[in-house]
């Protein structure tokens, strides 16, 4: 009887794999799942895709370690140059207005001032800036960065979650960048290309 139970059992999961897979397939192959940025997330898909992410980064940056005398070593003004130059056209800045870049990708990329980006490790932000996240419009600088170049984005980064619009402008305006176009003043609808 127990092994009748058992194998009974077997069997149910296996085909409970079994149509999922089907479900699964007719929903690929029809085009069901609507993958255009401009349509929302489910909520599940959300918050499966956050736990995914969030373990994944956790699990590899563990371990990481900033080179000796960080953050007191790393130039700020370069942290700067790169995060103005790479970073802000998806994650914007005190005083800059969201690029329509920004304002087009789903899922939204975070406010690099937020208390979610805020909370993570030192090792964590190295690693996201370093290996990039998948399916998120989030690039990897690793391959064209020294590790030096990032861990000076992160200083900065932790020096930008409480910096006010006048103190960006104060750093944009000691740079060079000032003269070049703002990523937020970039767009498509101009006259006669609408």
């Amino acid at each position: 009887m127990e092994r009748t139970m058992i194998a009974g059992a077997i069997k149910m999961f296996i085909a409970m794999i079994g149509l999922g897979v089907v479900i699964g397939g007719v929903i690929v192959w029809t085009g069901a799942y609507n993958v255009a940025a401009t349509e929302p997330h489910y909520a599940m898909t959300v918050s499966l895709f956050a736990t995914v992410r969030d373990r994944a980064i956790s699990i590899r940056a563990n371990g990481i370690t900033p080179p000796p005398g960080w953050p007191e070593s790393a130039d700020l003004k370069e942290g700067f140059r790169s995060y103005h130059e790479m970073c802000v056209v998806c994650h914007a800045a005190p005083g800059v207005k969201d690029s329509v870049v920004r304002n087009g990708l789903n899922p939204e990329p975070p406010k690099l001032t937020e208390n979610r980006v805020r909370q993570r490790t030192d090792a964590e932000l190295f690693w996201i800036i370093t290996h990039g996240i998948k399916m998120s419009g989030m690039p990897a600088f690793g391959p064209t960065h020294t590790e030096n170049d990032i861990w000076e984005v992160v200083a900065f980064l932790r020096r930008l979650g409480t910096m006010q619009p006048t103190e960006y402008n104060d750093l944009l305006e000691q740079s060079e960048l000032r003269a070049q176009v703002v990523p937020a003043a970039h767009n498509h609808r101009m006259e006669g290309l609408r």
